[in-house]
């Protein structure tokens, strides 16, 4: 192999000596082609938020070196915040949740306003997509925003313009992952998962018991199951997966029943989720996905917190030492907590 490519080296060497003005020709035309391409490539916007994030009210997010999260003030909440080592800047007063990024923008769900809207990074060109949505997950994936609407979920080009529904059906979650919206609906007592393309066509379901709360990571499914049987009086979390054609179904392992569902986040082998300790006390907990080991990470001053990851860090609101709410991060080993104030 290494030869052929020397050889080949050589005869384009060749070709250029003996044709400058064909090879000149050549390369402008390559330039202009691969110019098209980049344009065309980079005309699709590209969302770096993370799935678990988004389920877990989306109030950080990184671009380009800053992380952008929800600020407090005085307990209240006090808009977006950008963060780069010593560097903590205000961008913006809403109060943002969903947050997602492309290139030089940040998509966020203003909750005041009922809004979709975007913003520079650099705080300027704020401006509004769409007006009267649901209080619910948006995501930005290319260049459409996937959003509720009287509970239907729907999604608009960035630009404000083609506005579609993709489901009509009442859903609890969803995820895009590659060309697919993966997405979990109750049915007789039961969680079903299915998926559709993020067009609105081929909508299949995958399986028809498993759980509402649920990520995919690769080839698989990883899901929440509820295994609430109440003539038994048995109620227990288990954690399963399933491959994404609906093969190979499994049991991994069981869950503390202690856990609250709704704050359950992951990030490369470990899922993270707050949970009950000594009686009403709280704490954030991470269970790695192979050895399925359960160690806690900080305990929570509060009645509740939601966890989001960015790198090595876990954010999360908590209740400061006057008892305000405020934002907290500390490193996924446990290490390094802090409040974000300016």
């Amino acid at each position: 192999m290494k030869e052929k490519m020397v050889s080949l080296k050589n005869k384009i060497v060749t070709y250029i000596t003996e044709n400058k003005k064909s090879a000149i020709v050549v390369s402008i035309t390559l330039i202009i082609i691969i110019g098209i391409i980049v344009s065309i490539v980079g005309g699709v916007t590209k969302n770096k938020s993370t799935n678990g994030n988004l389920n877990n009210s989306g109030f950080t997010v990184k671009n380009r070196g800053w992380v952008y999260y929800l600020g407090f003030n005085e307990g209240q909440s006090d808009g977006i915040y950008k963060l780069k080592g010593n560097k903590n800047e205000k961008l913006v007063d809403d109060y943002a949740l969903y947050l997602n990024e492309s290139g030089k923008y940040i998509y966020y769900l203003d909750v005041g306003t009922e809004a979709i809207v975007k913003i520079k990074t650099n705080g300027r060109d704020k401006e509004t997509i769409i007006s009267e949505v649901d209080l619910e997950k948006i995501v930005l994936d290319g260049n459409w925003i996937y959003y509720f609407d009287e509970s239907k979920l729907c999604r608009i080009k960035t630009n404000g313009k083609e506005r579609q529904i993709v489901l009509e059906k009442s859903i609890d979650n969803y995820e895009i992952y590659e060309d697919w919206i993966y997405y979990s609906y109750r049915n007789n007592g039961k969680y079903v998962i299915a998926k559709i393309s993020t067009n609105g066509k081929d909508n299949t379901k995958i399986d028809e018991d498993c759980g509402s709360t649920f990520f995919i990571k690769e080839n698989y499914i990883y899901y929440i199951y509820e295994n609430n049987n109440v003539e038994d009086n048995i109620f227990s979390y288990e954690l399963h997966r399933i491959k994404k054609n609906g093969k190979k179904k499994e049991k991994i392992t069981d869950l503390p029943k202690e856990m609250y569902i709704a704050s359950i986040n992951f990030n490369r082998d470990d899922i993270y989720y707050l949970k009950e300790v000594e009686g009403t006390n709280l704490a954030i907990h991470k269970m790695n996905l192979k050895d399925v080991e359960e160690k806690k990470v900080v305990d929570v001053d509060g009645y509740v917190t939601y966890i989001n990851i960015v790198d090595n860090w876990i954010y999360y609101p908590d209740v400061n030492n006057n008892g305000n709410d405020g934002m907290y991060r500390i490193k996924t080993n446990g290490k390094e907590k802090q409040e974000l104030t300016l």
